[in-house]
């Protein structure tokens, strides 16, 4: 049997035995009542952990599949979007934006420098037809946090969507003001399944 690993990096990361030992109980039908009860529970339990009203849609996909869903479905082909970028999966983001027909316009911060909510302020000033702002919480490509409560209280502030991915799963963040949410659980969790995500949406 290979040996197990011990993964200090951002993701993937190994999986808890009492994980694997619930993948290996036999695959539960997609319909029927004893599903419907155990979706309902999962979406119960991450509404309330997002601190959201809203609705949670648990998906089987990357990150990636997730910010693809979370922008095609609330933005359409010419929309104006700002992509705040520091790294990795910020440049990600904008690539799937242009490639949904979106106006990208990218708001880049220095190395190792937070994208803060002041930069955001000035593109959208430059920017006036903007629909919506999108950014990384915690870009893990490069170990920074952005201002992510600050930038979704000025999109709100403009009454523009402001959508988020995030790496940490952070209790409450469905009242910091975005309007549209992921966190991919194939990143930083050894409590998770195999490329499962969540997608919250306050809108």
């Amino acid at each position: 049997m290979e040996e197990r690993e011990f993964l200090m990096i951002p993701g993937p990361v190994s999986v808890d035995d009492d994980v694997l030992a619930a993948l290996a109980r036999p695959v539960r039908a997609h319909y029927g009542d004893g599903w419907t009860r155990l979706y309902n529970h999962a979406v119960g339990g991450m509404r309330e952990v997002f601190g959201t009203e809203g609705d949670v849609f648990l998906l089987f996909g990357s990150g990636m599949a997730g910010v693809e869903m979370c922008i095609a479905s609330v933005l359409s082909p010419g929309d104006e979007v700002i992509v705040a970028s520091n790294g990795l999966f910020g440049d990600r983001m904008a690539d799937v934006a242009v490639a949904n027909g979106l106006q990208v316009h990218v708001v880049r911060a220095g190395p190792a420098e937070a994208v803060t909510a002041e930069m955001i302020r000035a593109a959208l000033d430059d920017h006036r037809d903007t629909r919506a702002v999108c950014v990384v919480h915690h870009e893990t490509s490069a170990g920074i946090l952005n201002e992510v409560q600050a930038i979704a209280s000025l999109a709100r502030e403009r009454s523009l969507l402001a959508a988020r991915c995030t790496g940490p799963l952070l209790p409450g963040i469905g009242r910091w003001g975005s309007r549209a949410g992921l966190r991919a659980t194939t990143r930083r969790s050894p409590k998770r399944g195999p490329r499962s995500s969540v997608l919250v949406r306050w809108l």
